[in-house]
């Protein structure tokens, strides 16, 4: 539902630095760099009075100048307030986790819109650039529900699934991350379509993607896949491989009893791969900021509605045919 801007009204820059205070009742740090899209969030983008001056304060560069987006992305955040400074001075106290997930998740669903509808007028593609963009704003919930994947140690890691998946009681259902954040969604299978592998054939399905940001997954076999899998990952590690046994037949019942030598490595920052992700797989240590995305099938995908698949398909994924699914399985 998201209210699109005139022809005229859109602005120039994904990205802006506070020069001087706008007077939007906005909480803005002068010389700081924000992205349009918090920007908007910020003044309320379902307010199109406040959001038509907001868009007219872009224009006024004794307020506002045009920035790299990067530079809003990375931006740090607030460090905690010290004690010896008084209060007035102090920095903000941050939201509680689900405010700041739910806060981050919406400022990168406006970028992704933002990015998108830029891309569509100039006929661009989505890069590594635009995803990495994302994936950096994006809030990522602590997910305790993976236990194959866990790193010792660890009680949960950041992972999120966007598309079909199934639910507590069974259905299959589009995750509500992407039925509210559509453009995220979106974003990531445009930029699939638009990287598309050359050996890759056309026709590969996929209906979910794995989205993960820094931990190593331990050695484990996927259990809710059907056909093989395609893992990238995004952002600036040195390590953090994709370690895979491509002749795993499940003989070994306990993965971490496979021997290395029966291993293959693959380097996923540059470049894409198609595998098994029901055959054993794990990822190396790495140093570094680390994303990925694995697109994949949901197990048991045929149960899923029409009006579960329409949406899909309007997301941006490949809803498989038996045969398509087939042939995918046998090309890894």
């Amino acid at each position: 539902d998201d209210d699109e801007f005139e022809e005229e009204e859109v602005p120039k820059a994904l990205a802006y630095k506070v020069v001087g205070l706008p007077h939007l009742s906005m909480r803005l740090y002068i010389g700081k760099t924000y992205t349009l899209a918090e920007l908007e969030t910020r003044c309320g983008r379902r307010n199109k009075k406040r959001r038509a001056k907001l868009l007219k304060k872009l224009n006024d560069r004794s307020c506002f100048r045009p920035a790299s987006i990067k530079d809003a992305v990375e931006r740090k955040r607030c460090q905690k307030p010290q004690k010896d400074v008084p209060a007035w001075v102090k920095a903000p106290i941050l939201e509680s986790e689900n405010g700041e997930v739910s806060r981050r998740r919406t400022i990168a669903n406006n970028l992704a819109r933002n990015i998108l509808r830029k891309l569509d007028k100039e006929s661009g593609k989505v890069t590594d650039m635009h995803v990495e963009m994302v994936l950096k704003v994006w809030g990522f919930v602590r997910n305790g529900q993976r236990k194959n994947v866990l790193p010792k140690g660890k009680e949960w890691v950041h992972s999120d699934t966007l598309g079909l998946n199934r639910s507590r009681d069974g259905r299959l259902v589009v995750t509500a991350a992407s039925r509210q954040y559509k453009n995220v969604t979106k974003l990531f299978n445009r930029w699939l379509e638009d990287n598309w592998p050359a050996k890759l054939d056309e026709d590969f399905p996929f209906t979910s993607i794995s989205v993960n940001y820094n931990y190593a997954a331990a050695r484990h076999r996927d259990g809710n896949n059907k056909g093989p899998s395609l893992i990238r990952a995004f952002g600036k590690f040195t390590g953090g491989e994709l370690r895979y046994w491509p002749r795993d037949d499940r003989s070994v019942k306990c993965v971490k009893k496979l021997k290395l030598k029966d291993s293959v490595k693959r380097n996923i920052r540059r470049r894409s791969f198609t595998f098994d992700g029901r055959k054993a797989h794990e990822v190396q240590a790495f140093k570094g900021q680390r994303f990925s995305l694995v697109f994949f099938t949901c197990g048991k995908y045929n149960n899923a509605s029409a009006e579960t698949q329409t949406l899909l398909d309007e997301l941006g994924f490949q809803f498989p045919t038996t045969t398509e699914l087939r042939k995918a399985t046998e090309a890894v």
